[in-house]
């Protein structure tokens, strides 16, 4: 639940827009002529933007496994296709609501990367921007770029040879 985007419903009904947001089930019975106006509204102060939205992992599996190069989203719900492409640096084109959909996703957009920045796991992090902030990284130090291992592990670079190289289990070196 974690990766659900949950909003006030003021904002949420703007998000929609006009019309956009289509309540389900119908008049509940003895009640069909009651206006609108004198329904009772839900009592959650918080709702997820879009309950049946695709997870964020199978987003993520599918751009991987299809090698996918650039993202046409029309249903640019909560974001999360956005928040891969960002990381993933791929282009995406996505389709919001309203202009209110656009603001307030571009806001939560922008909130995650520059989370992703800080974050040691993911692959926007950016150690100098945790050192302009006075935070110590947890992993304590750089991630490691590229193919390189972390000190401990490390590969013999060029003509090196390893420690242990030439000897074999109960042979000499």
């Amino acid at each position: 639940m974690k990766d659900v985007w949950s909003l006030d419903t003021k904002t949420k009904k703007d998000a929609y827009g006009v019309g956009g947001r289509v309540d389900v089930g119908g008049r509940v019975p003895g009640f069909e002529n009651v206006p609108a106006s004198e329904m009772p509204e839900l009592d959650r102060a918080v709702q997820p933007m879009c309950f049946h939205s695709l997870p964020k992992t199978l987003l993520l599996e599918l751009t991987h496994c299809y090698g996918i190069k650039w993202w046409i989203n029309l249903t640019g719900c909560e974001g999360h296709l956005e928040e891969i492409c960002i990381q993933k640096r791929i282009p995406c084109l996505t389709t919001c609501f309203t202009d209110a959909h656009k603001d307030i996703l571009s806001k939560r957009l922008v909130s995650t990367t520059f989370k992703d920045f800080q974050d040691e796991s993911s692959d926007l992090f950016q150690p100098s921007l945790l050192h302009a902030l006075g935070k110590k990284p947890k992993g304590g130090g750089e991630k490691p770029k590229g193919g390189e291992k972390p000190k401990g592990g490390e590969k013999p670079k060029g003509g090196e040879k390893p420690k242990d190289a030439g000897k074999r289990a109960g042979g000499k070196a």
